[in-house]
């Protein structure tokens, strides 16, 4: 509904980027998510199995995976 064109500017990223990614988010659907990982082989893809799009802090693995980012 409200395009954003995150494939254009994947390219002039030059910090680390880690992407969150629920299997069953319906706003931002994996198929798409996984689009942007394909351009990005560097990306850290964290992808959380039962997630969807607003629920990610309420899964544990979320918040393991964030405090190894975070140390």
């Amino acid at each position: 509904e409200y395009p954003f064109p995150s494939h254009q500017y994947l390219k002039e990223v030059s910090s680390p980027i880690t992407v969150f990614q629920g299997r069953r988010d319906l706003i931002v659907p994996y198929e798409n998510a996984l689009q942007l990982k394909e351009l990005s082989p560097k990306m850290n893809w964290v992808e959380i199995e039962e997630g969807m799009h607003n629920d990610l802090a309420e899964h544990e693995f979320y918040w393991a995976e964030l405090a190894k980012l975070l140390n």
